[in-house]
């Protein structure tokens, strides 16, 4: 366990006459190789024990809010049903954490909460842009930035090709134009954009997103990092 690790760690340091004996250099140099042993055996629990895959991280390190949305395809009795579902609010330098998706394909969009200048006029959004990336769109339903607690929906299109928003147990209007909802362009995840623990991990600033994988030179996942300071 993590625990006994972190045991085993202090045990190699020795006893606690000794340990007050040793020089600052051999503490920290004994401290650091404990960490290192708890830290790989926490990366290999990952690969295994995690959160379902694959999944999303979103680490926001600008200025401004963002939120986050997924779609995906579902399958269905007759064919694959289109989803689309919720906002994710991560503010300025925080981190979404892993956010788990259904289907092997999936979609996300982020918007950046455009803060306004006057108090009479409402907060807008902004998509952000990943290139490179194909898109496709889904019938999803705008957030209530008034409101950061009704950003959920949940829109599937039925075999009819009619939309139905299973969160309010409501028909979404004929089009996908009116009340809030619109036909919004999602870009496209493949395996190909997951690293080796099966995620999508985006980091942001105030210069834009990009696609970001954890690797030898940082083997953290991206959903477990803290902007640098």
């Amino acid at each position: 366990t993590t625990a006994g690790s972190l045991a085993l760690g202090l045990c190699l340091a020795g006893s606690p006459g000794q340990v007050r004996a040793s020089a600052d250099a051999d503490l920290k140099e004994v401290a650091n190789e404990a960490a290192v042993a708890v830290g790989d055996l926490l990366l290999e629990q990952l690969k295994t024990e995690w959160l379902p895959v694959p999944k999303a991280s979103l680490l926001n390190c600008g200025d401004r809010d963002l939120l986050l949305s997924g779609a995906f395809y579902l399958p269905g009795p007759k064919n694959e049903t289109l989803s689309a579902m919720g906002w994710f609010d991560v503010p300025a330098g925080d981190n979404s954490g892993s956010l788990p998706m259904p289907s092997d394909t999936f979609f996300i969009r982020i918007e950046a909460v455009e803060p306004s200048d006057d108090d009479d006029t409402p907060d807008d959004t902004k998509p952000v842009e990943l290139p490179g990336l194909q898109t496709r769109e889904f019938c999803a339903r705008w957030p209530a930035l008034d409101d950061l607690e009704d950003l959920d929906y949940f829109v599937s299109e039925e075999p009819d090709g009619k939309f139905f928003d299973r969160e309010v147990g409501l028909a979404v209007p004929e089009g996908c134009g009116e009340d809030g909802y619109e036909m919004m362009p999602f870009y496209q995840i493949d395996a190909s954009d997951l690293d080796e623990y099966d995620e999508l991990g985006i980091q942001c600033d105030n210069d834009g997103c990009k696609i970001v994988k954890a690797s030898e030179e940082n083997p953290v996942p991206v959903g477990f990092r803290e902007c640098p300071n």
